[in-house]
């Protein structure tokens, strides 16, 4: 729909509905006030009649009270003649001609006579006396039908001395007011008077109307309701609408004015009509004012808004010719102006944010990909070498949890420009990214970077840039009151000797940064192909590995520890075993780091020890020795899990002595564990399960640490054990720490044992336990099951040859 034509449709709204609804409420009021001051005339005539009637009424009851009180009367009801009685009446119908009858009963309501004008004898029916029967004062106003005229009859009770009925008095006169409405009943030019009794009988009023136009049953009802609250209402009467008002005479009669609502209506046609023909030419002249106005002061200014509107629209940012002015239309113009200058700044920069890191302004991975791409081409036709460079910040991850994120971006901004720095004064890197520059440094997001170097003379060049960066790394960084250290770990990777394509250009500089992290960080690695085999062969066991923990291929071997004096089994250590299908028994070195960097330790972890326990429990019901089982925890464990929770769960399940129970925790996990490690050692102790020490002498190698953890045993690292022959320094190191772990009540197990010089060494000593391959090497449960039943421990340790005992299962 067009603009010129909204705004026809908006002025009917805005103009003609206003003035037609003025128009309509001024006749509506005119109608209302027309037929309020009839309807008020008409309520007046009603209300003198209903006075007159009630006039009467009051006159009858005083002469009733006269009659009663007087002589003749009393005369008349002890049999004394009624001559008396007679003349009193003659008097008063003199001086109240419109008295017709004069009705004296007994007090059973036996006619004793009557006076109409002639005679006192006369009869009663029986419907005069069932109304005044039994009656002390009242009053009614009904239809005379014999001689068509309306009456009221006023009755009272006569009593004597006692207070007992002698008499009953009915006084009956003519309403001559009644009958002349009644005669009259042409009200105005078609109005009427209807005069009902309380059933809804009419009495008297409009002979042109049948009964069936006359209202019946419930809305006579509603007739009615109008004589109680003084209203007035149209009904239809006669197939037309008719306006009706009444009032209650006394005397349970009910009189109506009724008046046709074509009556009032032609009152107020005529000015109905002058103020809809002045309405037209209002609106006539006042549409067309407005139309034109909008057409040069909205139509116009919006059409050139619209074809700037649709020239952003075709991305032409640049918008002229705007009309200029001062209302809201200039405003928007205005507006039109300053967005497509707006659009061409948010342009520029969504393009700047499509390929630039937002933290450290540096190209993105988008850009740098396209920029690789494009170098590769260029060097594919000109035969030139490209080199990639992956930068990794070492520990970054730690700086983040430490001191917080926003430590850490300080840290990769300063970080960026440092390099940025360093290798622009050597003209080798630029953060120009046109394709003039020769070489581009980009951040590919978190804390990898990497370097583009185009036309690279030998594959010694890029050697050089990635030693100049982990020189530069050997510097602190200050930030605010934090020094902090970082080093880089460098990939890097050449075209076209290690990759055809952008992609695999990056992930192998990707793989040989890694290779650069396993070598110790800190340094830089050139990309071989063994890489992608070493990489392919870690997402096969960690595929594998996954697998592993679905279809149950792990099992527990057992490593027995003895008492070094007696050779009596103590204690054994379960260590987890991988039985692949493929492979075969894979050994713990190979998977179990995997399993900790992916977070599979956490599973399998839960599973070793709900095996432990179980064995436990079956070594406790089939009332083998009882010996202590050791658990091995990973850090990542001690990191990730509520570890008392989990080691209560399985001793619950499997409902095991928990003092058969032993957890083994390295000093390093300890150490960094702080006050949490305190907690985590207090909840275990609580569970009556031991906690050792692995890898003592190891980490911080300090006793005066042990005071602060609750630990029940040490184990000797086999490091210092292997030396004991040959080194002294060792030698005092392995006595010192039984003497003192003896001191602090704490027992040691020396592990590692392989030669008979050792185990005299640790049995001189008064080392707690030992175990190692000199004792066994793990071995499946059935055949440690065999080892601990054995008995003859001494004697196979005096035959046992070649310096290592390795008792056999079942020997």
């Amino acid at each position: 729909m067009k603009l010129r034509t909204k705004f026809v449709a908006l002025l009917v709204p805005l103009v003609v509905a206003p003035l037609l609804f003025l128009g309509n409420i001024a006749y509506t009021q005119l109608k209302i006030s027309a037929t309020q001051r009839m309807f008020d005339d008409v309520g007046a005539r009603l209300e003198r009649v209903r006075e007159s009637v009630d006039k009467t009424r009051r006159v009858s009851d005083a002469s009733l009270d006269m009659i009663a009180a007087g002589a003749p009367l009393q005369d008349f009801l002890a049999g004394n003649g009624d001559a008396a009685l007679r003349a009193n009446l003659d008097r008063l119908r003199a001086a109240n001609p419109d008295i017709e009858r004069l009705l004296i009963t007994d007090a059973a309501g036996v006619t004793l006579g009557h006076y109409d004008g002639q005679s006192m004898p006369g009869r009663i029916t029986d419907g005069d006396r069932a109304w005044f029967l039994g009656r002390s004062r009242a009053f009614r106003a009904t239809l005379d039908e014999q001689r068509e005229r309306f009456v009221l009859q006023n009755a009272l009770t006569v009593r004597d001395a006692n207070d007992a009925t002698q008499a009953f008095l009915v006084l009956t006169r003519r309403l001559d007011q009644l009958a002349l409405v009644a005669r009259n009943h042409v009200m105005a030019a078609d109005g009427f008077f209807l005069v009902t009794n309380q059933q809804g009988d009419v009495l008297a009023g409009d002979t042109q109307l049948g009964d069936s136009e006359l209202p019946q049953g419930a809305e006579f009802n509603t007739w009615r309701a109008l004589v109680m609250d003084g209203s007035y209402r149209e009904f239809p009467i006669n197939g037309a609408g008719h306006y009706v008002k009444g009032v209650e005479l006394p005397g349970e009669l009910l009189l109506y004015a009724v008046l046709p609502t074509s009556q009032v209506n032609a009152s107020t046609r005529k000015f109905a009509v002058t103020m809809f023909v002045i309405t037209l030419l209002a609106i006539s002249l006042t549409s067309g004012t407005l139309l034109l106005a909008l057409h040069h002061i909205v139509v116009l200014p919006i059409r050139q808004i619209q074809s700037a509107a649709n020239a952003i629209g075709r991305g032409e940012l640049h918008v002229h010719h705007l009309r200029a002015s001062n209302d809201e239309i200039g405003e928007l113009a205005k507006s039109f102006s300053d967005m497509s200058t707006n659009l061409r700044d948010s342009n520029d920069h969504v393009q700047y944010l499509a390929y630039h890191d937002s933290l450290t302004g540096l190209p993105n991975r988008s850009m740098f990909r396209d920029q690789l791409q494009h170098a590769m081409a260029q060097a594919r036709r000109e035969h030139q070498r490209i080199a990639v460079l992956f930068i990794d910040l070492d520990d970054f991850k730690r700086i983040n949890d430490t001191l917080g994120h926003q430590i850490g971006d300080e840290i990769l901004t300063r970080f960026s420009e440092a390099v940025t720095r360093e290798l622009r004064e050597g003209d080798v890197i630029s953060r120009i990214t046109d394709d003039d520059s020769d070489h581009m440094l980009a951040r590919l997001g978190g804390d990898e970077f990497i370097i583009l170097l185009r036309n690279v003379a030998d594959e010694y060049a890029p050697r050089n840039i990635a030693r100049r960066i982990c020189n530069l790394m050997s510097q602190p960084f200050a930030i605010g009151s934090h020094e902090l250290y970082i080093s880089s770990s460098i990939g890097i990777s050449m075209f076209p000797e290690d990759a055809g394509s952008a992609d695999d250009l990056i992930r192998n500089a990707d793989a040989a940064m890694y290779h650069a992290k396993d070598q110790g960080k800190n340094n830089y690695q050139y990309y071989s192909e063994s890489m992608n085999v070493a990489a392919a062969n870690r997402l096969l066991m960690e595929t594998r590995l996954r697998k592993a923990i679905e279809l149950d291929q792990f099992e527990l071997y057992y490593q027995p520890k003895v008492d070094p004096h007696s050779l009596e089994i103590v204690g054994a250590e379960a260590l987890l075993r991988w039985n692949d299908p493929d492979f075969g028994l894979v050994p713990p070195d190979q998977f179990i780091h995997i399993a900790e960097e992916t977070g599979l330790i956490v599973p399998i972890g839960e599973w070793v020890m709900n095996q432990a326990c179980i064995q436990l429990a079956d070594w406790q019901r089939r009332e083998l020795p009882p010996i202590t089982l050791s658990v091995n925890v990973s850090p990542i464990q001690v990191a990730r899990q509520d570890l008392s929770f989990v080691v209560a769960r399985s001793l619950r399940n499997s409902n095991v002595d928990a003092r058969l129970l032993d957890i083994e925790i390295t000093e390093s996990t300890l150490m960094s564990g702080g006050d949490r490690a305190v907690r985590m050692l207090s909840e275990l102790r609580g569970l009556d399960v031991s906690v050792s020490l692995d890898d003592f002498g190891t980490g911080y190698s300090s006793l005066s640490y042990l005071r602060r953890f609750p630990v029940s045993n040490l184990k000797i690292d086999r490091s210092f054990v292997a030396e004991i022959e040959h080194d002294e320094g060792c030698r005092s190191i392995v006595s010192a720490i039984i003497a003192m772990s003896n001191s602090m009540d704490m027992s040691v197990t020396a592990e590692g044992v392989e030669t008979e010089a050792q185990l005299d060494f640790l049995c001189e000593h008064a080392c707690d336990s030992v175990q190692g391959f000199l004792i066994s090497r793990p071995v499946p449960i059935a055949d440690f099951e065999r080892l601990l039943v054995a008995t003859d421990w001494r004697t196979r340790r005096e035959a046992r040859s070649g310096g290592l005992w390795s008792p056999q299962p079942g020997g």
